[in-house]
């Protein structure tokens, strides 16, 4: 029982409330003249200890696996909220599918798409411009339901024989994320946007990287 309660401390993350945000936009964004986005898997850091045999090429790849889901969320939100009254105007996006497909094609590994320059990359896709977003946790953030485990229900007595009996208590915060997300284009980065949100345990990873890229979306420029 301690055990697998130890486990969901590193596994089951989820937001609540928003500790701080900010967006910034450079006067000069709008003189680019972009007219095609990408936006690039996003790079995911694991900062606290790893669950005993929790091995660091598992976290890896739930590193990977997650930094292309949350690339898809944050995509659709720039695409749903482009194009308003207050948006600049004459940009479209690159699909995830094309830029991941032509990011494969390149031989580059993981860890050098995540690092190579943006207008390198930028080029390679055959865009004006990327989009790039980082999200650091203290704990892995591992959404076990899209994983087929179920609800916390089940999640709290996988792999044990135990009786589905709720814990007394669980603390309301479990962990801290902070998402950074920029708009780079010929050497100058023309938006960017940080939040930094506490956890509990309420809400599945999709549900907190969606309200994190509902707020990207609303104040992209394009």
């Amino acid at each position: 029982m301690k055990r697998t309660l130890y486990a969901i401390s590193f596994l089951v993350i989820v937001f609540t409330s928003c500790r701080s945000g900010k967006q910034f936009t450079a006067p000069d964004a709008g003189s680019g003249k972009i007219s095609h986005i990408a936006v690039l898997p996003v790079r995911v850091y694991y900062t606290g200890n790893l669950p005993k045999d929790f091995s660091p090429a598992l976290a890896d790849s739930l590193a990977q696996e997650q930094g292309r889901a949350f690339q898809t969320t944050l995509l659709n939100n720039l695409t749903q909220y482009s194009g308003g009254s207050k948006k600049m105007p004459g940009a479209s996006f690159q699909s995830a599918d094309k830029t991941n497909g032509l990011l494969r094609k390149s031989g580059l590994n993981w860890k050098e798409i995540l690092e190579r320059d943006p207008d390198e990359l930028a080029a390679l896709l055959g865009v004006d411009a990327v989009v790039r977003m980082n999200v650091t946790s203290d704990r892995l953030m591992s959404d076990l339901a899209s994983l087929g485990l179920g609800t916390l229900r089940n999640i709290l007595f996988w792999g044990t024989s135990s009786a589905p009996v709720w814990p007394a208590a669980i603390p309301n915060k479990t962990a801290e994320v902070y998402a950074q997300c920029a708009l780079q284009c010929k050497g100058k980065t023309l938006w960017t946007a940080e939040y930094r949100k506490e956890t509990d345990w309420n809400t599945s990873i999709r549900d907190v990287m969606a309200v994190v890229c509902k707020k990207m979306g609303k104040g992209f420029p394009y």
